[in-house]
């Protein structure tokens, strides 16, 4: 019980550990971005960041699926690996695209000016790698790579929004902070799948259970995260499409601060679930 409690608490800590960090990034980049960018750009540029969390709702929740599948049965984990990741490449694009799309219409359309910032295809790239990213989460946290997670974690959440505010105190170039911020995005994202892919390719099988239990699940579990979805974000993109960047800035650091005091609560609440996994493999808790 007792190697439990600490299994429990480990996870936990790794988990959480990138959210307690960010805060203290924040309170180091913040200041620098309000004093190196105008408001509008800096406005643009956390806008920018909130509209990817839209890969939440189009990622179709593979990432949870995949991660209940892999701690439940861990001797099919590769093919579970294998078949989501070649199913989330498919849908990642096509649902990535269409919202794109969908989104460029409707700013055009009611002259939204203050988010023409959104029409830029670095979105759409963002969107993709974001949507990827939640997978490759999902696959992690089956697998319960909890320390390697909580590293990737960091670099994908906290460092890409972070560390452009450094660059621009280096240099004022051309490249935008969103730019840098997605280059160390689609880097995370690359190592994660190269670390996590199985190795033996010829060997792997699609996994029809796995699709199964998307086709089933998927589409239930996605009208909750729409719903929550609209909970958390509505309210910023409406300050920033109708109200002045100054006011939308405001609003969005203390809200985003805030939110980081549940980030232990809620990593150990995912610990728990996965420890309690009746098939869940000793070997693979780290």
């Amino acid at each position: 019980m007792k190697k439990l409690k600490f299994e429990y608490l480990k996870g936990s800590f790794f988990y959480s550990l990138p959210g307690i960090l960010s805060i203290f990034l924040s309170l180091i980049s913040i200041p620098i971005f309000l004093q190196l960018l105008s408001n509008t750009e800096f406005a643009d540029y956390l806008m920018q960041h909130f509209i990817l969390t839209f890969s939440i709702i189009l990622n179709c929740n593979f990432g949870k699926i995949v991660c209940i599948n892999i701690s439940k049965k861990i001797s099919e984990k590769d093919n579970y690996i294998y078949t989501v990741l070649i199913l989330n490449i498919f849908t990642t694009i096509l649902f990535s695209t269409l919202f794109f799309l969908a989104l460029k219409q409707i700013i055009t359309y009611f002259n939204i000016v203050n988010l023409n910032v959104l029409k830029g295809s670095s979105i759409l790239f963002g969107l993709m790698i974001s949507n990827f990213y939640l997978t490759l989460e999902g696959i992690y946290k089956g697998a319960l790579k909890y320390k390697s997670l909580s590293l990737f974690n960091f670099l994908f959440y906290s460092l890409s929004m972070s560390f452009p505010a450094l660059l621009l105190i280096i240099d004022r170039s051309e490249q935008t902070p969103f730019t840098i911020s997605l280059i160390i995005k689609f880097l995370s994202v690359l190592i994660m799948t190269i670390y996590i892919f199985p190795k033996a390719i010829n060997q792997l099988k699609i996994s029809k259970q796995l699709i199964k239990d998307l086709k089933k699940l998927s589409g239930w579990i996605t009208i909750n995260t729409t719903v929550h979805q609209i909970y958390n974000y509505f309210d910023k993109y409406i300050i920033k499409a109708f109200f002045n960047n100054q006011l939308f800035i405001f609003y969005s650091i203390s809200q985003q601060i805030s939110s980081k005091i549940a980030v232990p609560l809620n990593a150990y609440n995912n610990i728990c679930l996965l420890y309690t996994s009746d098939a869940a493999d000793d070997s693979l808790r780290v």
